[in-house]
């Protein structure tokens, strides 16, 4: 279910993206556990289509929910739990909430670069966000919310740079 939802997100077929997205959902809860790194998955990739579509409200207790999971199965450096970690970030940007966005975006970014080298491809999505000095809409048609700091650069973000798990 989850890899057809998501190609239904990339058609823009979000009402049955949705509903295979919530099937997954139960069934890995049902199979695993409500703790399960599946159900974290299955959770992650639910908020990332409401955010796709614009429903905020119900975004965030779903990406708090995975990134919890996954820092208590897999532990607070691994790739998932970052991954949930910055689509939160990306969402407290999207809401303006940057005084919650600009330190979860550093802690994830310079967790990252610790864990993974500072040349790993993974960190180009943190990159963009931190060291450019901005905080991002994603929404925003090249247009730049400025974070509390500026080195004179600037990022531009997508919602489609948002990460769905397979």
């Amino acid at each position: 279910y989850n890899n057809l939802a998501q190609v239904y997100v990339a058609e823009n077929r979000f009402d049955e993206s949705e509903r295979l997205l919530k099937k997954a959902l139960t069934l890995f809860e049902a199979i695993s556990g409500p703790k399960h790194e599946n159900v974290a998955m299955a959770k992650n990739n639910l908020g990332m289509m409401y955010f796709l579509c614009g429903r905020y409200k119900e975004v965030e207790p779903l990406l708090k929910e995975a990134a919890g999971i996954w820092e208590s199965t897999l532990g607070p450096e691994h790739p998932k739990t970052l991954i949930a970690r910055e689509n939160l970030a990306i969402l407290y940007s999207t809401l303006q909430r940057y005084e919650e966005a600009e330190p979860l975006f550093l802690r994830t970014f310079e967790t990252m670069e610790r864990v993974l080298g500072p040349e790993h491809p993974s960190l180009a999505g943190p990159f963009l966000h931190v060291r450019g000095g901005f905080l991002i809409s994603p929404f925003a048609d090249f247009r730049v919310a400025p974070g509390l700091w500026n080195n004179g650069g600037f990022a531009l973000s997508s919602p489609r740079g948002m990460v769905f798990l397979p």
